[in-house]
């Protein structure tokens, strides 16, 4: 039987308050890529205003340092993922160097099956809006099919969909519920912080702070909500869908 959602909210919680220090150093990684865009936000936005020659080198600079930190917040992501399975599973914890050397081959696996189900999910939606929620659950384990199954592309595609058949209903619910959750009382911490900053006279200064604590709480939940994906995944993987015995040879 599927793990209900309500333990999966405790098993991640009790997980993020076990490891918390050892969650730490990721959830500080995740930070430092929107840190980076947000000082050359600032950057190219005093070059454009006092040297509008620059303009083009900072558009430059700014792709440059973009595509960077969507990589290695991928990256840190994926190690993420890695470390929760090995404090939920393993006897022995992974050191946040050995996540990363361990995932490190299995990046490009990882960008390329999440390329393939993006396209497939974005797909649906165009067509039609029903085809596209479903493909998404169906495929919701493709990325933990690449990192603990071995598999590639439409592998782990096909994979994901084997756990999701037949339960479809119960799978989007717990994966919705948790995240669901975290991502309210992160809506919720992230309004509180900022009220302090309401009274700055400067607008920008203002979106400045915002876009810090925002940051910053996203980065420090990611762990939680990265948790609740592993212990779905798991769960559905050790509770196979029973499949349907097949019919008795007619005699003739």
């Amino acid at each position: 039987m599927l793990i209900s959602a309500t333990e999966i909210i405790k098993k991640s919680w009790q997980l993020y308050t076990d490891h918390w220090r050892d969650l730490s150093v990721y959830m500080l990684l995740l930070f430092l890529p929107s840190l980076a865009l947000l000082i050359i936000g600032v950057i190219t936005v005093y070059l454009t205003m006092y040297l509008p020659a620059s303009a083009l080198i900072s558009d430059i600079l700014t792709l440059i340092i973009m595509f960077a930190s969507l990589l290695f917040g991928l990256w840190t992501s994926v190690a993420l993922m890695q470390a929760v399975k090995s404090l939920l599973r393993d006897s022995q914890k992974l050191s946040w160097k050995e996540s990363f050397g361990k995932t490190w081959p299995l990046l490009w696996p990882v960008i390329f099956t999440s390329i393939l189900t993006t396209l497939v999910v974005v797909g649906g939606l165009l067509l039609l809006i029903i085809p596209g929620i479903i493909f998404m659950v169906w495929y919701l384990f493709s990325v933990q099919e690449v990192l603990f199954d071995g598999q590639r592309g439409i592998g782990a595609m096909r994979g994901s969909k084997r756990l999701v058949t037949g339960r479809w209903w119960s799978i989007a619910w717990r994966a919705a519920a948790p995240t669901i959750l975290f991502v309210a009382v992160s809506l919720a911490i992230q309004q509180i912080l900022i009220l302090p900053f309401f009274y700055l006279n400067s607008a920008i200064n203002l979106q400045l702070a915002q876009n810090i604590i925002s940051s910053l709480i996203n980065a420090a939940l990611t762990p939680l909500t990265t948790a609740a994906a592993v212990i779905l995944y798991f769960s559905a993987k050790e509770t196979p869908v029973p499949s349907l015995p097949s019919s008795p040879p007619v005699e003739t």
